[in-house]
């Protein structure tokens, strides 16, 4: 055991440093690189791959594993992240990208456990197919975080912390947190180019890729029965989708850009500094981190996750609302309600008039 820890944090160490080099360079030559050679995802994805290869290739006992890992497991992250990166980058065409997400999500299902289900009340078939909506739901949207610096660096790195930290507390295998911990250093790394003002950011196709190896990360840890958990490490990222997505939901003019729509975004436009955005952001996403290795403690599996949803939607609020801080829970509750109630509202409208 010692062991594999040790090896563990020296893999993580060496992630770290690789990255912070080869990110190094791109800050110092990112203006005289072509487009295609300045892309942070061409550093990551190779260090990611041999930190995830060599882990699994040192770390074979996993009898803390409920459903063991192969090599097939190992690659279906790694080849489809290339793949979605690749058709963003060089195919140049929406569709054929969305359907390469699809398709690499939709394959996902073949490699769920035997009679795995996340209810005793959903068939297995059923589960497989709605663990794989999700896995394209991170893959597809996992960009539309990225409107302000740093946001989607720190989403990130805290899911990858978070499920180290579920290892360390039996929540998930040893050798799944040593691939989480090797995702977090890699990007602790890369914050430190992406902070405001950045240095550095992911292009669109290399944040699907990325959103493509968290939801991947995510599944295994449903497997081993820690689902709540990682949800709630990707709680920020879940609220924010939804609200925009509702948002786009009206039809209205001004909310045709998905990126725009994100509370961190508008906070922005309303004169909130980029970097106090992250900060707080960052204040929110330890929070998650700690009540989601807490709900390894629950006594249900929807308590905990119910309440960091509301306690992420008031603090984004918050964020939001910044100019109004001094609001009560209630008013910002309310303010939040009148706002569903009119997008909803708004849809009505449109219907009626395309009728």
């Amino acid at each position: 055991m010692y062991s594999e820890n040790l090896t563990i944090y020296a893999v993580a160490v060496m992630a770290f440093i690789l990255s912070f080099g080869g990110f190094y360079y791109l800050s110092l030559r990112n203006e005289e690189l072509a487009p295609r050679k300045n892309a942070p995802f061409v550093i990551i994805f190779p260090i990611l791959s041999l930190s995830f290869a060599f882990l699994f290739y040192q770390i074979s006992n996993q009898q803390d594993f409920i459903y063991n890992l192969s090599w097939a497991n190992i690659l279906l992250p790694l080849l489809g992240s290339a793949l979605i990166y690749v058709s963003w980058r060089f195919v140049r065409s929406a569709h054929i990208a969305t359907l390469m997400m699809f398709f690499c999500s939709a394959s996902a299902y073949f490699f769920q456990p035997d009679e795995f289900s996340i209810a005793s009340t959903i068939a297995p078939w059923l589960s497989g197919l709605l663990l794989c909506l999700g896995l394209f739901f991170f893959t597809f949207f996992y960009p539309y975080i990225s409107g302000i610096d740093g946001i989607l660096g720190l989403q990130t790195a805290s899911i990858g912390l978070g499920i180290f930290a579920l290892s360390l507390l039996g929540g998930v295998p040893t050798l799944l947190g040593g691939f989480g911990l090797s995702l977090g250093a890699i990007f602790c790394a890369f914050l430190i180019f992406n902070w405001y003002p950045a240095k550095l950011s992911l292009t669109k196709g290399g944040a699907h890729a990325i959103g493509f190896i968290i939801g991947w990360l995510m599944l295994c840890g449903t497997y081993e029965g820690s689902g709540p958990a990682v949800i709630i490490f990707a709680m920020f990222f879940v609220v924010e989708i939804l609200s925009a997505l509702l948002k786009k939901m009206t039809l209205r003019p001004e909310y045709a850009n998905l990126s725009a729509n994100t509370n961190c975004y508008e906070a922005n436009l309303s004169g909130f500094p980029p970097s106090s955005i992250s900060a707080n952001i960052f204040r929110l996403l330890l929070i998650l981190l700690m009540m989601g290795c807490f709900e390894l403690y629950a006594p249900n599996a929807y308590t905990i996750p119910l309440f960091t949803m509301v306690v992420t939607i008031w603090y984004l609020s918050k964020i939001k609302n910044w100019q109004t801080s001094g609001k009560t829970i209630r008013e910002l509750n309310q303010d939040l309600m009148i706002e569903i109630k009119n997008n909803l509202n708004n849809v009505k409208n449109q219907i009626n008039k395309e009728k």
